[in-house]
């Protein structure tokens, strides 16, 4: 699977010089990893609803390469790599244009709203198999 979404930088996301608050990334790339499952079809909040399982990111590995700006018009690009017991491991990049502004290695573990290791449902599993093959 390779999912893209692309997000446009306000004045919020940026510090006082206008370039993009390093953690503003990681909420880029969180949109994005919702829009690639959501794409598959699951909705994070059915899934916590039906079968008490939520994503939390366990482990990310970011590299800030060059920086994004204010009004610029980014690609965030989302690359489901593997699906184990209870993580999910994804490859990220942002993009402008065709410059490489940051990658990142994420893990996703879900969990049990008690905040406990819980399983991959199976039929999330299988789908999400489907769409590394």
């Amino acid at each position: 699977m390779m999912h893209q979404l692309d997000v446009r930088i306000y004045y919020e996301d940026t510090d006082a010089g206008g370039v993009v608050y390093h953690a503003n990334y990681l909420k880029f790339m969180e949109r994005a990893r919702t829009e690639a499952l959501r794409s598959c079809g699951f909705e994070q909040s059915e899934i916590a609803t039906q079968d008490d399982v939520i994503f939390a990111l366990s482990q990310s590995d970011v590299r800030y390469l060059r920086p994004a700006v204010y009004d610029d018009l980014i690609r965030v690009e989302t690359q489901l790599l593997a699906v184990k017991g209870a993580r999910i491991l994804f490859k990220q990049a942002i993009y402008r244009k065709q410059d490489v502004l940051v990658t990142a290695d994420i893990t996703i573990a879900t969990i049990s709203k008690e905040g406990k290791a819980k399983r991959i449902p199976e039929y999330i599993r299988t789908r999400l198999l489907k769409e590394i093959s």
